[in-house]
């Protein structure tokens, strides 16, 4: 089956990443960057659609999932990480999809090292990063995520409620994960924790030009392949205004508004994201 991941590691920049692979070994590559607090599996709702025409590889981004933690977390290196994943994978050139914070890592990569992206599908991630209502939304999710729970399907709801309090999602769909132990780790308590690294991310805000709103403007215009950028109608991080400064900066790039989706809209309306999807990405040379 086309869709069925599986898993590998790979050493890069001196960390061992966890990845997720399925599809189509000679199709077109696509490489796929998760969101903030999320692994790899968050993009399983479109593995079906996605691996049926493309060699699809997903990793966990540093500090989450199976991946290593580190002290540094910039998007910039995130991006880096991706790309150095497709040179050992040998996925040169790839198309490149991300999601909130990944999608700003691929931005980044796409504008540092184009060779290494065919084309770029953003979800839910501008060129302003850290604007008031980004904040104001991660400030509520963290007041709402408790540090542990009892067990993985209690997390996944814990982290599911969350995101609806903090109106980053909908509450249409029941809060299920292929796989909850994915999405913690055991504690020696018995209990588990999220599996991410929760305070390295925070204190990288903290210290970061992150704590405060940031404009990638100056990288952005430098993309040179083609861009979609998918937004939700109601995401509360990515208003208007934003998604208008993101198509007028970088050079080929347009807009898809997904209504009826929050922030997590591979959580929301994953149909319509993949409608969004493929026609720009069957469009690669």
């Amino acid at each position: 089956m086309h869709h069925v991941a599986s898993s590998h590691f790979a050493a890069v920049g001196g960390l061992r990443i966890h990845y997720r692979s399925w599809g189509n070994r000679r199709a077109l590559p696509l490489l796929l960057l998760h969101d903030l607090g999320e692994t790899a599996d968050q993009w399983l709702p479109l593995a079906a659609v996605l691996g049926a025409e493309f060699r699809v590889v997903a990793p966990d981004l540093r500090g989450h999932g199976d991946s290593d933690w580190i002290d540094t977390y910039s998007p910039q290196e995130i991006g880096d990480d991706a790309g150095e994943l497709a040179g050992v994978l040998g996925l040169i050139p790839a198309a490149v999809a991300g999601i909130g914070l990944g999608g700003l890592a691929a931005a980044l990569l796409a504008a540092r090292q184009g060779y290494l992206v065919e084309r770029l599908c953003l979800l839910g991630a501008g060129v302003h990063a850290n604007l008031p209502p980004e904040r104001a939304a991660e400030q509520a999710l963290y007041a709402e995520l408790p540090p542990d729970a009892p067990s993985p399907q209690a997390w996944v709801t814990a982290w599911h409620n969350a995101r609806v309090r903090a109106g980053l999602r909908h509450d249409a769909t029941a809060a299920t994960h292929a796989d909850p132990w994915r999405m913690v780790r055991r504690l020696t308590s018995g209990r588990v924790a999220p599996a991410w690294d929760r305070a390295g991310y925070q204190l990288y805000r903290a210290w970061s030009p992150g704590a405060h709103a940031v404009s990638y403007a100056e990288e952005f215009h430098e993309i040179d392949v083609p861009v979609t950028l998918i937004y939700g109608a109601h995401d509360p991080v990515l208003p208007g205004e934003a998604v208008a400064a993101t198509t007028a900066t970088i050079k080929d790039c347009r807009a898809v508004r997904i209504a009826g989706a929050r922030h997590d809209l591979l959580h929301d309306r994953p149909a319509a994201v993949a409608a969004a999807m493929l026609p720009f990405l069957r469009n690669a040379h």
